[in-house]
């Protein structure tokens, strides 16, 4: 029977994956996207004993940065020696005399959020990613306005850019990213990312304590190609009949050119990228002969898996 492991040790790992391009190039975790949660894993616990925040004890900062697929903006909040709490971020774009420009504010589905969870209880910092896409002809957007617990709002200055104007027509819309802490990825999967699928490949023997020959096939059905724009982490479970554990912990790491150049599944094709071997705790999963369970994850993707097993 399979051991119950804690959530420590079913927490995943997540690496970076292949990055963004045209303009989104930094490795600043914010304007990427974090892995799904592919095991159990703890979201700790809210800080308390503080009271409420009052508008006026939070620093509140936006930013803005182009991206393949129009513009991707990450908020930062931070409390006063109290706590925040907020019902729904971003509810409106404000022009230059505040008054609400005609953009509609939508929430990412779950699966492109990855791992992040919406916001729970209170903390006194607090993050959050969004992505403006389409076309946009209007004034721009000044400010954003933000929804607090007790119908209270912010209204936070907005710099930066807005989406190109095509055609002299408006059709755009605001798409809310994943919440995290300052400095975390936060942005949401492109909506184009739910053309592709994967396929896991893993050598069929693991000897030692390292798992080589990874690698994962991402398979483009549109017609049109699709970017890996902005940067998606990915995580890896491995699991046996003996149960499962942490790979040996490195969540910094990224493939090459993550997020620095641009990666790009053609139209009606596919594209193989070779992750980075995975070390075990050889004790966690049993004797030679045990067969094991690898398991790909990128947001908006299904999961891939494929087995192994102990040599």
């Amino acid at each position: 029977m399979r051991r119950t492991a804690t959530a420590a040790a079913l927490a995943m790992f997540a690496l970076m994956a292949t990055g963004p391009a045209r303009g989104a190039v930094t490795p600043d975790e914010q304007w990427q996207v974090p892995a799904p949660a592919l095991l159990p894993f703890s979201t700790g616990h809210p800080v308390t004993g503080w009271p409420n925040c009052h508008v006026a004890d939070i620093h509140a900062a936006a930013h803005t940065l182009r991206s393949t697929y129009g513009v991707l903006g990450a908020v930062r909040l931070r409390g006063s020696h109290c706590l925040i709490r907020v019902t729904k971020p971003i509810v409106a774009l404000l022009d230059a005399d505040r008054h609400v420009l005609d953009v509609p504010i939508r929430t990412a589905a779950a699966k492109n959020r990855g791992n992040n969870p919406q916001a729970q209880g209170a903390t006194n910092a607090i993050s959050w990613g969004f992505a403006w896409r389409g076309s946009w002809c209007g004034a721009q957007a000044v400010y954003l306005r933000v929804g607090l617990s007790g119908g209270r709002l912010l209204r936070i200055p907005l710099p930066g850019g807005k989406p190109a104007c095509t055609n002299n027509k408006s059709h755009s819309v605001v798409i809310r990213g994943s919440f995290g802490a300052p400095g975390e990825a936060v942005q949401a999967a492109p909506s184009e990312w739910s053309s592709l699928s994967a396929k896991l490949h893993a050598n069929p023997t693991v000897t030692g304590s390292t798992l080589r020959g990874l690698s994962v096939t991402l398979t483009n059905r549109s017609p049109d190609p699709v970017s890996l724009d902005p940067c998606p982490h990915y995580a890896i479970e491995i699991s046996s009949t003996h149960g499962a554990a942490v790979p040996d912990g490195h969540p910094g790491r990224t493939l090459a050119g993550c997020p620095g150049t641009e990666t790009v599944v053609p139209a009606k094709g596919s594209r193989t990228i070779h992750l980075d071997p995975v070390t075990l705790n050889r004790k966690d999963f049993g004797p030679p002969g045990t067969k094991v369970s690898v398991t790909f994850g990128m947001a908006g993707l299904a999961p891939s898996a494929v087995r192994s097993r102990l040599a």
